[in-house]
């Protein structure tokens, strides 16, 4: 499965339509924070070129991916860079997770995560294209945790108890999930490091959303069980105070797209990527927040692709030229 984020890569970085129609079905779904869904091959093929019209002449690296054990899941994290041209005034960068159902070995479905925000805050605020609100998750949940209700079954996997102790304010079962060095990396806080700020994240989207629900929908594992993709939702309404930012009033839901890396079991690393723009919207218009701009990817490229741009070739050190 390498194979094919290589190649979907490779085609993406310079709009290549014919080695993208080879990858999605006819009728392959998009799900992402500015299209809730893009139904349809074409439609999805019309978005990248719709991104290249925006972001002349970008390149994209590729940081991260894993399937799962079955082969038929694949996630991938990659960073997509433009220079200051055409519309664009100043240079910039875009974190992106996606995750991959694959049929017949083709993209069936495509979930879209952005790991940064500026693509998102550009479309709010520059381009005013404030994305769906609507987002129904197309999985129904597997387990739902809120404060107040009996605990949920199952809770086999890290990914579950993830979200029943995160949804329910178990505190001290969340904390437990992590190794006392893990680090996050969330489009509101870049490389945060240690265990000891958990209680302070969970309690803070807690008293800003209170009786917030949580509902895992989608999971899988690598092979080695080292590396999970979840995705999960949360209804939430925004009657307290959001990490010093006043209630807004408003509701809504979030769905979110998360990797982690485990060691002895417990989370060691985990990165965070936004598939709806419930919160980041109350972030944009609401607050006005200021996010992270330094943001690094934690893991080396992998692969490269783009315009006169060297790629590198996903286990081997040999490289050819694109564009």
């Amino acid at each position: 499965m390498t194979d094919l984020a290589e190649r979907l890569l490779a085609a993406y970085a310079i709009n290549d339509r014919r080695a993208l129609a080879a990858l999605y079905h006819a009728k392959a779904r998009q799900y992402g924070p500015l299209h809730w869904p893009r139904q349809g091959r074409e439609e999805i093929l019309a978005g990248v070129a719709e991104a290249h019209r925006r972001f002349p002449a970008f390149r994209v690296d590729l940081h991260d991916v894993f399937a799962s054990a079955d082969g038929e899941r694949v996630v991938l994290r990659w960073v997509q860079r433009w220079p200051a041209n055409g519309s664009n005034t100043e240079a910039g960068t875009s974190s992106e997770m996606r995750v991959l159902t694959i049929r017949e070995g083709r993209i069936a479905q495509e979930v879209l995560g952005y790991v940064t925000l500026e693509v998102p805050r550009l479309a709010v605020t520059g381009w005013r294209e404030d994305g769906p609100v609507d987002t129904p998750d197309p999985n129904p949940a597997v387990v739902s945790a809120r404060i107040g209700e009996p605990s949920p079954q199952p809770q086999e996997t890290i990914a579950q108890r993830w979200v029943t102790s995160f949804g329910s304010r178990d505190l001290a079962a969340f904390v437990d999930l992590y190794q006392d060095d893990f680090a996050f990396y969330s489009p509101a806080g870049w490389g945060v490091r240690g265990k000891d700020v958990l209680p302070q994240f969970a309690d803070g989207f807690h008293e800003a959303f209170p009786g917030l629900r949580v509902s895992l929908t989608d999971e899988f594992a690598s092979a080695d069980g080292t590396r999970v993709s979840f995705r999960f939702v949360i209804d939430w309404r925004n009657t307290g105070s959001y990490f010093g930012q006043p209630a807004s009033g408003r509701r809504g839901t979030q769905v979110e797209q998360h990797t982690m890396k485990l060691r002895d079991g417990r989370v060691v690393e985990q990165v965070v990527s936004d598939v709806s723009l419930g919160i980041p919207r109350l972030q944009f218009t609401a607050w006005d927040m200021e996010l992270p701009t330094h943001t690094p990817d934690p893991a080396p490229v992998i692969a490269s692709a783009g315009p006169r741009r060297a790629r590198t070739r996903l286990g081997s050190g040999s490289t050819e030229m694109l564009g």
